[in-house]
């Protein structure tokens, strides 16, 4: 499964936000004009608002559930903190560049003000069918009929449902989405779908490139970069994650400056090579901001990698414009020679962000297989019993503005992973990537 990308690192600014012709910055902290009830578009939330600090709310039309772990709210966390001058509409930019929208509400919802925890297996399932009816961006891609689902498995819930029943009627509905980024965590049970059928064989792979193909020595650096040389003019870098490169607690901006120097040695030591290996196979994401600036390190100028719009509304509707995020030359260098990425059906959620950015570069070829096609960030929400869920709600699209949900980054060389390549002791996907030209492409 995997990691889920912090939820509020990732709102972003909706449709209605440019609509508004007139925009007031407002100081820091903010003044007593932001007090109030918001509803943030697209995300199912309430945020509750006195003097700057407040508390979310996971809502759907038949419930209000505290979001927990996600309770204290404060906008001096952000970057800027606009409100339109009818203080109807609020916008929080955050220090990543992501926004943040939220139009005024009335007021709480009595089932927010009078909530508390219950195991009703009757109106958990209500509140699992609206959570996806209300929020999840892909039905029509997956062709699964939500509607029907209901009409399906309603009847076969009642008061005395138990909790092991329930949970394989939410596993019979949210199969047939295959999902990547979709789950339902029922304490120590799991229901999630992982369709790539070699995803347990990571180290099977890394332990053949590491005997068969990598020469002389090679380094581990920050728990997830292992880097080496495959010849005299190749360079390999594998990515095991988009995150967990410290075992140590640090803020976002203590990683990045670990992230830059450790890169800055990688880089070095590939300097008067030819071309570069990214090795992201079986990669499974982390967080989107490192994801950009691993392809930063590789890129040449400023470029679009990628947009975003979240679904508001109706199955099918979306905010706009959508969001665009560019990647630019950072650190102390780049390697912007030859570079061949390394992918299969096991590189996921950020991982896939990294590759929509590494996608639009001219001197990259991508060997291998399709990735896993789950771009969206966890849309985490919490059931009364309890229970933990996971949805996609966001709907990516790369520099060429094509969306790949469901289907994946396609590589430019098809080459798959098989049992028997591995029975064999051949990574022919690495094989080809090390015989690539170093001519580079004459796209733009």
């Amino acid at each position: 499964m995997a990691l889920a990308r912090t939820l509020l690192s990732r709102i972003f600014l909706s449709a209605v936000v440019v609509a508004i012709a007139s925009v007031t910055a407002a100081a820091q902290p903010v003044d007593s004009k932001t007090d109030g009830v918001w509803r943030e578009h697209g995300y199912g939330l309430l945020l509750e608002l006195r003097s700057g600090k407040g508390r979310l709310y996971e809502v759907t039309s038949v419930s209000c559930v505290p979001a927990e772990g996600r309770r204290e709210f404060d906008v001096n966390n952000y970057k800027e903190v606009r409100l339109n001058a009818a203080a109807t509409l609020l916008t929080l930019y955050h220090r990543n560049g992501n926004v943040h929208s939220y139009s005024r509400e009335s007021g709480l919802p009595p089932a927010c003000t009078s909530y508390s925890p219950t195991r009703d297996p009757e109106h958990n399932f209500e509140v699992f069918w609206n959570t996806f009816e209300e929020n999840y961006a892909f039905f029509h891609i997956h062709n699964v009929d939500w509607k029907a689902m209901y009409k399906v498995y309603r009847p076969q819930v009642n008061k005395d449902t138990t909790d092991d029943e329930l949970l394989e009627i939410f596993r019979q509905m949210v199969a047939p989405l295959q999902d990547y980024h979709v789950s339902v965590n029922a304490g120590d049970r799991r229901v999630s779908h992982s369709g790539y059928k070699l995803r347990d064989r990571a180290e099977d792979v890394w332990d053949l490139v590491r005997s068969k193909y990598l020469k002389g020595h090679y380094n581990t650096r920050l728990h997830q970069l292992s880097y080496g040389k495959l010849d005299d003019k190749t360079g390999y870098l594998r990515i095991r994650r988009m995150s967990g490169f410290t075992l140590e607690r640090r803020t976002d901006q203590e990683t990045q400056v670990l992230l830059e120097q450790v890169l800055d040695e990688i880089l070095s030591e590939f300097q008067g090579l030819s071309k570069v290996i990214l090795d992201v196979r079986f990669n499974p994401g982390g967080s989107d901001p490192p994801a950009r600036y691993l392809a930063e390190r590789f890129t040449d100028r400023k470029r679009l990698a990628y947009s975003k719009c979240v679904r508001d509304g109706g199955y099918t509707d979306l905010t706009a414009p959508k969001v665009e995020f560019y990647i630019e030359p950072k650190g102390r260098s780049q390697f912007t020679k030859k570079v061949v990425v390394l992918t299969n059906g096991a590189c996921g959620s950020a991982c896939e962000i990294f590759m929509e950015c590494i996608q639009a570069l001219p001197h990259v070829t991508i060997v291998g297989e399709n990735s896993e096609g789950a771009f969206s960030d966890n849309l985490n929400k919490i059931l009364p019993n309890g229970w933990r869920l996971s949805l996609s709600n966001e709907v990516y699209y790369n520099y060429k503005s094509v969306c790949l949900e469901g289907l994946g980054v396609p590589p430019d060389i098809g080459v798959p992973l098989t049992m028997q390549d591995l029975k064999e002791g051949r990574d022919l996907a690495l094989e080809r990537a090390i015989a690539e030209s170093v001519a580079v492409s004459t796209k733009p």
